[in-house]
């Protein structure tokens, strides 16, 4: 191999150790962003839950990049059934609603707001 090609050789590795270090760096960042994200997500809807008296129940929080929020699963028993809801937390907007009116199609329902939360919350 001649002194161009070890040159040639040793600066790709150079710049290929530098594009990683930054892209791991980058990596790290916004896996703290979000870490931090989701637990200021967990004390909003902990305050959610007791203001509302446990009427309604969260079930699942996470930090929502989409809408740069807090969405949450959240149910709320009814006289006749139980209102499954996705929510944003920090606006109060409803996502998604459906009421379930027996227990007949209650897992369908819980599937559906499943579903809906996966989305938001990516």
């Amino acid at each position: 191999m001649s002194g161009k090609n070890w040159l040639a050789l040793s600066g790709g590795i150079i710049v290929g150790v530098i594009a990683a270090s930054v892209y791991w760096h980058n990596r790290q960042e916004s896996n703290k962003f979000i870490f931090d994200q989701n637990v200021r997500c967990q004390k909003i809807a902990k305050q959610y839950e007791e203001e509302h008296n446990f009427r309604r129940g969260v079930l699942k929080v996470a930090y929502g990049p989409t809408r740069n929020s807090c969405v949450a699963e959240i149910i709320e028993p009814h006289s006749t059934g139980i209102d499954f809801a996705v929510e944003d937390l920090i606006s109060g907007d409803r996502l998604f609603w459906v009421r379930s009116n027996g227990t007949e199609d209650m897992q369908e329902k819980s599937k559906e707001q499943d579903a809906k939360f996966d989305i938001l919350a990516r």
